[in-house]
């Protein structure tokens, strides 16, 4: 009734309602879950209000629907906890707890003055309150925040107070009510407001909750895409790198194999030409063939460095170690080279044999490509020196080259590179040969370095642990 204290409480439980329902509106506006609560706020605070206010003061029609009322507003709780998931996720129980108290809601209703209307409040509550616990405690949303049992405090307290009040309900009458009094009346809507405060506090909290783990999981998300993103740029960069080493090795075999094919056509075509004239003496078929023997010298070598230079660049080719004398290693290198240029090499071998974990095809590639080196920058009337030692305090077997620089200008530091050259352009080549040296040394743990001396004189040394 109006201006009792009954009526003075439900008018603070609708306050509290609405105050609640607009800060969830406002600060959660996305949530589905937050529609719902409202939704149960909006409809009990109208049946609340509805009952303080007393069948004297509403329409007939308006005071039979404030149990019905009741019961659809407390429906949309286990709705609300369920946070929006599908009629399959919901759960089977709470599907059928919501379909019963709706259907408790539709009967009272119909039939305001049924002697069962107690029973039917008071089992449909305590039935919708399970079902709100249910999925509560069942579900992940909620998992891991203090508000969720705060709730089912508040949840299993109310549950308690229902069960009472079954016991109440009989005997079945029309006169059979929740409240026996005024002071009745007044102490159950103080608990009520004070029961709501606390879920409608908890409730907030909970939503707080879930709004601060989202965050948590969207810089999550957030930080594994760019993770992934720096991944696939950096998978990116390979792949545009080996696309750029293959148009390099296409380069490569096209310029170092044609070079000396067109070198060795040539030279035929002038074996062919001496041999037609009429100088055939010994003499002159010995210079023929020493040619062509240098030709195909530098074909054999150019296509070694191009079959070795593409699995290296392609970082495709292991080292195939095996114990090995590099001493002999060495000496076939030298055979390796022009017969020609060959006594222009001064070998020197302080041990007659030096056994390491090697792989002897590379390293006696390498060991040609430095002697090549040396022999083709230098002057013709100068010698190479070939050192093959063993260095006793860092345990490695060095291999030293030497010869003298026409011009120590042209020496670079970045020479061991892929596509790098130690001179300039007249000599031809992509530079593959001491890039081969230095690929040997990395494969055998080892290092090349190189450096002048007495002004015109550069050394080479390959190191390879022994």
């Amino acid at each position: 009734m109006p201006g009792s204290t009954a009526y003075q409480i439900s008018l603070l439980f609708v306050a509290q309602s609405v105050i609640f329902s607009a800060l969830l509106l406002i600060l959660y506006p996305r949530f589905i879950s937050v529609y719902y609560w409202c939704c149960s706020n909006l409809i009990l605070a109208v049946s609340i209000f509805i009952v303080a206010t007393g069948p004297e003061s509403v329409p007939v029609w308006v005071s039979s629907c404030s149990g019905a009322l009741g019961l659809l507003g407390a429906a949309f709780k286990p709705l609300a906890y369920s946070a929006g998931t599908s009629r399959k996720q919901l759960g089977f129980f709470s599907q059928v707890a919501i379909a019963t108290v709706a259907l408790f809601g539709l009967l009272l209703i119909l039939f305001p003055a049924t002697p069962f209307k107690l029973f039917m409040l008071v089992c449909g509550g305590a039935i919708i309150t399970l079902a709100s616990l249910q999925i509560i405690l069942t579900s992940r949303v909620w998992a891991g925040t203090t508000a969720k049992w705060v709730q089912v405090a508040c949840l299993v307290l109310s549950l308690a107070g229902l069960s009472t009040r079954i016991v109440g309900a009989y005997p079945f009458g029309p006169n059979t009510t929740f409240m026996k009094s005024n002071a009745d009346q007044v102490l159950n809507l103080i608990l009520l407001s004070f029961f709501s405060f606390i879920l409608q506090v908890s409730f907030l909290a909970l939503i707080a909750a879930r709004t601060s783990r989202e965050q948590i999981f969207v810089q999550r998300r957030a930080a594994r895409f760019k993770t992934r993103t720096i991944v696939m740029a950096q998978e990116q960069q390979k792949l545009s790198a080996l696309a750029d080493e293959r148009m390099s090795l296409l380069r490569m075999l096209t310029h170092e194999v044609r070079q000396p094919l067109n070198n060795a056509q040539a030279a035929l075509q002038t074996v062919l030409l001496d041999l037609s004239g009429d100088a055939r003496s010994p003499e002159a078929l010995k210079d023929v063939a020493k040619r062509a023997q240098r030709t195909v010298g530098e074909v054999v070598l150019a296509i070694s460095n191009s079959i070795v230079g593409a699995s290296l660049v392609n970082s495709s080719r292991p080292a195939a170690l095996q114990q090995t004398d590099m001493c002999t290693v060495a000496r076939l290198a030298m055979l390796d080279t022009d017969p020609a240029d060959l006594p222009r090499v001064v070998a020197h071998y302080h041990q007659d044999s030096i056994f390491a974990a090697v792989d002897p095809v590379l390293l006696r590639l390498a060991i040609r490509n430095l002697l090549e080196n040396a022999l083709k920058f230098s002057s013709r009337d100068t010698k190479v020196a070939f050192d093959v030692d063993i260095d006793d305090e860092r345990m490695l077997a060095t291999f030293s080259v030497r010869n003298v620089v026409a011009d120590p200008s042209l020496v670079i530091d970045d020479m061991f590179g892929f596509e790098k050259r130690g001179a300039d352009s007249r000599y031809g080549g992509l530079g593959l040969g001491l890039y081969i040296v230095k690929r040997c040394a990395d494969l055998h743990h080892g290092h090349i370095v190189h450096e002048m001396e007495d002004g015109n004189v550069i050394k080479f040394e390959l190191a390879i642990p022994c």
